[in-house]
């Protein structure tokens, strides 16, 4: 019985972490987190010392546990229920780096990342339900409207976060499809991702959308080039010169699957127009775009504006606190300034460097910098300082996604869902070193 809910937990305890949206549901919820927690932890006691043998994940794991500390200096600001939830919050993001180092190292990260996967698809899947029965009102983020149009909340949590979740989800199933077999058929792969992007797409989230097209059209861009030549982007200037344009089948499964989505699109045709004159309004501010629409709200103005000043929105009360204390410059503010991406009731920058900076300081932004660079280590259980830089195109375009994410969004460093395309990029730079590995052994 025990091993039976053990290997249950296996799924159910991943699944929950991806899906924080289900905090509505309140003791419920956090009763199952539990349970799976709890039968969760033969697996990751089993290999939890593993975990620094990793460069990257043992700096982040410093980072989460600086942050928890940096709660300290606001004791005496925020109730203690507050704080406690913090930590709570904190405590998992921990959590859920060790129990990714034991499905690294005693299971499989290929069943992790389908976990994934199936959470991005779920997520999606409500947003379209509820455009049928209306909002459902468990979700941990309340129903909302942009421009006049619904968005919805779903099992992702934060409509930001899911949007961005579904970006990282084109580019894994794109690098993944050849170790999983449900994606292993060209146009299963397209359908996933056109059925996630199309939910993200009507979410209305501005930078999560940008980047999600973004990533669907580079998905498409690699999988054409890595059809002419397997080794395309190592041997980079080998092209083919000859093509086959007649060598084509179809199952009768993928036939079907081209006419719904065919029929879906002509049916919700008016709809879809709408929402792509809203993406063009989102990038020229231009109203006359939604005039002839009569509900349309012009509560947004244009994404490159509103881009550019999020590099620069510094919290007045970091710069005034210098006055006093003049060391916060070197070691932050506290972690208050993470606000509610940790579950603090305050605001935040939109910008992950910003974010840190006023809560870190300059040692937090540094630690911060020496993360990411650690994600371009070729090996990672080498020398700490020592870099051996890697720059393969899957884990470089996994790696600038994020870059370019936290410099439009907060909390992404402490959310499951933006936080584990980082450590699946480490699975991708193992592979790497095993295969390099394999051929220096060749005579």
């Amino acid at each position: 019985m025990n091993i039976n809910l053990i290997r249950i937990s296996e799924i159910v305890f991943p699944m929950l972490l991806f899906s924080p949206g289900l905090r509505g549901l309140g003791l419920f919820y956090y009763l199952f987190l539990g349970a799976s927690f709890i039968f969760s932890i033969p697996l990751i006691s089993s290999s939890y010392l593993k975990i620094f043998k990793s460069n990257f994940l043992t700096i982040l794991v410093i980072f989460y546990i600086i942050t928890g500390i940096g709660l300290i200096s606001s004791f005496d600001e925020y109730n203690l229920f507050s704080i406690l939830f913090s930590l709570s919050r904190i405590s998992l993001c921990i959590i859920f780096v060790f129990l990714f180092n034991s499905y690294k190292n005693k299971l499989n990260t290929n069943k992790i990342t389908k976990y994934y996967l199936i959470a991005t698809f779920i997520a999606s899947s409500f947003i379209y339900i509820q455009y049928f029965i209306g909002p459902i009102d468990f979700f941990s983020e309340p129903f909302s409207m942009r421009t006049g149009l619904p968005r919805f909340s779903t099992t992702s949590g934060s409509t930001n976060i899911y949007s961005v979740s579904v970006a990282f989800s084109i580019l894994m199933s794109t690098f993944i499809k050849d170790r999983i077999n449900f994606f292993r058929s060209s146009i299963v792969l397209i359908i996933y991702q056109l059925f996630i992007l199309g939910a993200a797409f009507t979410n209305l989230t501005r930078s999560g959308m940008v980047a999600s097209v973004g990533a669907f059209l580079f998905a498409r861009i690699y999988l054409f080039f890595k059809k002419l030549n397997p080794k395309f982007f190592e041997d980079i200037f080998i092209i083919p010169l000859r093509f086959k344009f007649f060598n084509f089948k179809l199952k009768v499964s993928q036939l079907l699957g081209s006419i719904f989505i065919g029929i879906t699109f002509v049916t919700f045709s008016e709809m879809a127009l709408r929402y792509f004159r809203t993406m063009l309004f989102f990038l020229t501010d231009d109203k006359q775009l939604l005039i002839r629409y009569s509900d349309a709200t012009f509560e947004t103005g244009n994404i490159g504006d509103d881009m550019a000043n999020r590099l620069v929105w510094f919290d007045p009360q970091f710069f005034s606190s210098l006055l006093d204390q003049p060391l916060n410059i070197i070691f932050g503010g506290g972690s208050k300034y993470f606000g509610g991406t940790i579950g603090i009731p305050r605001g935040y920058a939109h910008n992950m460097f910003i974010d840190i900076f006023q809560a870190q300081g300059f040692l937090g932004f540094l630690l911060f910098l020496f993360l990411l660079i650690n994600l371009f280590n070729k090996s990672q259980n080498s020398n700490l300082f020592k870099l051996n830089l890697s720059f393969e195109i899957r884990s470089l375009s996994i790696i600038l996604l994020f870059i370019f994410l936290c410099t439009h969004n907060s909390g992404i460093i402490f959310h499951p869902l933006t936080v584990f395309p980082l450590l699946f990029v480490q699975d991708f730079l193992q592979s790497l070193k095993v295969s390099e590995k394999k051929k220096e052994l060749l005579p």
